[in-house]
């Protein structure tokens, strides 16, 4: 999805038309049959362009980042900034206080697990002072798979009625960029002095689906009022008596959280930033980055407040999202920081999944661009 670009910057585009001629062969009886000619063979078409680094910075916006394991098969603990005191594995847990202003982003599978078991996915929030805390919920969605699966769209498709998603993770951006709270969601949490509420406490079901595969993706955006802590955790549903299945209670989800270990299983290691050989891997996400919105000016040079509009056959691009590995030419990484992350996870928020990049005059909306990619 592409919000309307601003008036100041032009996108050059080439287009080739391939039109089809027709033949005419002539029988004996002197009638006309049309004949198609063959398809022209693909050609491949470039058009020289200057990549240009993207002017501005992140903003310092913490980001709670729950993304590793993707594919859980083990319940457990996904992330959690809770304190380690009174907690019976204290490497889960990465002693992060969240006051003011935080965003969530949460993205995780289920996969064929044991009887076809409901995985559920909770976010459970702390106030440890002495006051009540409220927690304002200022957008919120979360979608599964199966209701947002993940299809390949047009480069460029109109989507003012957010109609037009390309995964669970995108179809939760584009409500949030459009400032949507699910119903299902509160307004605010009020967290007396002490204690924990959900924030989070929704299903991952497989049963009856053609393949046993779903997934979650969830994106808020929060402000509370004072400290608070936050851990996402992943559990199997429970049983009734008449073994029909149940959502766990936030007893249940405060016993995870202080006796549980991390759920598995973990995925790949990634490559320490100082290595200069082998593989580069980047590793999924766990932990909290820093950066919500990057506020980009697309201007001639730092000093000017103008684009000047390339000539006629010309073009400038800016780049999303580099990385270590993906810079284009430009010699930019934009990757968000890690302010807190579990050894086994991504060293920085590679993709900025999560993040909206803005312009003066318009969003350019990479926050969606990143959310769907898998």
């Amino acid at each position: 999805m592409l919000s309307p670009l601003p008036s100041s910057l032009f996108i050059l585009i080439l287009g080739l038309a391939i039109t089809q001629t027709f033949g005419c062969t002539t029988h004996k009886d002197n009638s006309a049959i049309a004949q198609t000619s063959p398809k022209p063979a693909p050609q491949e078409i470039v058009q020289p362009g200057e990549v240009r680094p993207l002017a501005g910075k992140l903003n310092t916006i913490p980001v709670f980042n729950s993304n590793s394991p993707e594919w859980i098969k083990t319940e457990g603990i996904l992330l959690s900034t809770f304190p380690t005191n009174g907690k019976k594995v204290p490497a889960a847990h990465l002693n992060f206080p969240f006051q003011g202003r935080f965003d969530l982003f949460a993205h995780h599978y289920s996969h064929t697990p044991k009887d076809l078991q409901t995985l559920y996915l909770g976010v459970i929030v702390h106030n440890p002072g002495k006051k009540p805390v409220t927690l304002d919920v200022l957008q919120a969605a979360s979608y599964l798979m199966q209701d947002a699966p993940f299809v390949t769209l047009p480069p460029y498709i109109e989507n003012n009625d957010g109609k037009a998603y390309s995964g669970p993770g995108d179809r939760a951006v584009g409500d949030v960029l459009r400032g949507i709270r699910q119903a299902d969601f509160p307004t605010k949490l009020i967290i007396p002095p002490g204690q924990s509420r959900m924030l989070l406490n929704h299903p991952i079901p497989v049963r009856n689906l053609e393949k046993p595969v779903n997934g979650r993706s969830s994106f808020m955006r929060l402000r509370s009022s004072d400290q608070v802590y936050a851990a996402s955790l992943a559990m199997f549903a429970k049983k009734n008596s008449d073994n029909t299945e149940r959502q766990p209670t936030l007893a249940e989800w405060q016993a995870l959280l202080n006796t549980g270990n991390l759920a598995g299983p973990r995925d790949k290691t990634p490559t320490p930033p100082n290595a200069t050989s082998g593989v580069l891997i980047y590793g999924r996400v766990a932990g909290v980055s820093s950066g919500s919105q990057w506020q980009a000016k697309l201007v001639d040079n730092p000093q000017s407040p103008n684009l000047t509009i390339p000539q006629r056959g010309k073009a400038i691009s800016y780049a999303l999202d580099t990385l270590l590995s993906g810079r284009l030419g430009t010699q930019q990484i934009q990757t968000a920081k890690m302010l807190v992350r579990y050894p086994d996870t991504a060293y920085e928020a590679h993709g900025n999944y999560g993040v909206e990049f803005d312009t003066p005059r318009s969003k350019e909306t990479g926050i969606l661009g990143s959310l769907t990619r898998r």
